[in-house]
């Protein structure tokens, strides 16, 4: 026995067929039938009582299936589905969008800093040799002019 069917309607779906499937649904035990129309953002809700499905009115809070204990609900235009601790499941293709370009962002800015510290590490070295040859330089001058002394 099926406890829960999530249908979204796509536009060659017709009334007489979504019509037929929830007699289809009611008729084998379905405990909870949702359908989602994304062109009119539209959820229809239908719960078992008794014999047969009945829709559910959705308060603004959204819906809470008892059959699979998550919140459902149209946010922004879009299904939203939310678990007991009111964390989204999944995101739309925009939120996606939007989530991989953060994190591409994220990614090339960790990119300029790991090519900052290497320059700066660069830049470093290349002072301590500097100051290394220098101190050379000043050692070997030294040595010179304490060897060029006359008396």
């Amino acid at each position: 026995r099926m406890m829960f069917v999530s249908e979204v309607l796509s536009p060659s779906n017709t009334w007489a067929q979504m019509q037929h499937k929830l007699e289809f649904y009611d008729r084998y035990g379905v405990d909870e039938y949702w359908v989602y129309d994304p062109e009119a953002a539209a959820l229809e809700v239908w719960v078992r009582e008794g014999e047969h499905l009945v829709r559910q009115q959705i308060p603004d809070g959204g819906f809470r299936s008892p059959a699979i204990g998550v919140t459902v609900m149209v946010v922004d235009g879009e299904l939203g589905v939310f678990d007991i601790d009111g964390r989204r499941w999944g995101y739309s293709v925009d939120e996606g969008r939007r989530l991989d370009a953060e994190r591409e962002r994220a990614d090339a800015e960790r990119d300029r800093a790991d090519a900052e510290q290497e320059r700066a590490d660069a830049q470093r070295e290349r002072a301590d040799a500097a100051e290394a040859r220098a101190a050379e330089l000043a050692a070997r001058l030294a040595a010179l002019e304490g060897g060029e002394r006359f008396s």
